[in-house]
């Protein structure tokens, strides 16, 4: 026993000899984010997402997929971890969106938690419950307030996009415009493409075709239907970028991949083009 303790304390003494200080006086303890990067890719993630205007679930799903957890690993996690207003607004978009858990009330209050803590996104979330009454009585005007608080503090893409919008359907251009502008310098692809339309139609601003041009190739190459449908249009009809039947024919037909209805845009289009080669024949 006597040569076990002494064999301890040499050890002891090399230890501290290495780290030059007492071995009782080192940590050696790793957090929780360091022993489990999945939650800080998870909000960072969700926050691009979320301001590109994307599917939040999807990326949730992605991220769990990539870390081959469940979302119940991912949920007593966060749980324990409800100090921090990252994992707190994680959480609650779990609750939101039913990845494995959901609870409107609980839902509301974790947003309210990390919202009073400064978090954007949260904020954004708060708007969303009082805009579409979830666990508190619809108030579009709460629900506005909190949008600008989320777009003027933390330059939320996200928020730019909901005022953009709320201000286009009410036929408020001016306001829509500078909104939705930011939002896409912001890279939301709702508000590319809502922005184009703008351009389109002198709603807010001058007609300028190559700039909605612009707008709408951003938005199809992120991937929304809608715009690649209207820049389909834009080479169809030389709106903005050269008449090109084949890029038309293109986006057109990325378009009805992902579910947009342009079958009668589609196959006048291919006509058009066999017309065209039965002329340069």
């Amino acid at each position: 026993m006597l040569d076990e303790i002494n064999e301890i304390n040499k050890f002891r003494i090399f230890l501290d000899d290495v780290f030059d200080k007492p071995i009782h006086e080192l940590n050696f303890t790793l957090s929780e984010d360091e022993a489990d990067p999945t939650i800080e890719e998870l909000y960072s993630e969700i926050v691009k997402t979320c301001n590109e205007g994307r599917n939040i679930p999807d990326t949730i799903n992605k991220i769990l997929s990539k870390y081959k957890k469940s979302s119940q690993d991912v949920l007593d996690c966060l749980s324990s971890h409800q100090d921090k207003p990252e994992y707190i607004c994680v959480l609650a978009l779990f609750h939101y969106y039913n990845v494995g858990v959901k609870n409107v009330e609980d839902m509301y209050q974790l947003f309210q938690s990390a919202s009073s803590n400064e978090n954007v996104i949260a904020t954004f979330f708060v708007g969303k419950c009082f805009d579409e009454g979830l666990s508190v009585r619809r108030n579009k005007s709460k629900a506005i307030e909190l949008y600008k608080k989320a777009e003027e503090t933390g330059n939320c893409a996200a928020a730019g996009y909901a005022l953009g919008s709320y201000y286009y359907k009410q036929s408020k251009y001016n306001q829509a415009f500078g909104y939705l502008e930011r939002s896409a310098r912001g890279n939301n692809m709702m508000a590319l493409n809502l922005l184009a339309l703008c351009y389109q139609k002198s709603f807010g601003t001058s007609i300028n075709k190559v700039e909605a041009f612009k707008s709408f190739l951003q938005a199809a190459k992120m991937g929304l239907p809608e715009s690649q449908y209207r820049l389909g249009k834009c080479y169809e009809f030389a709106e903005g970028a050269k008449r090109d039947l084949e890029q038309a024919l293109h986006w057109y037909q990325k378009a009805m991949d992902n579910e947009y209805q342009c079958y009668n845009d589609l196959e006048r289009v291919k006509i058009a083009k066999n017309q065209e080669l039965e002329l340069n024949r």
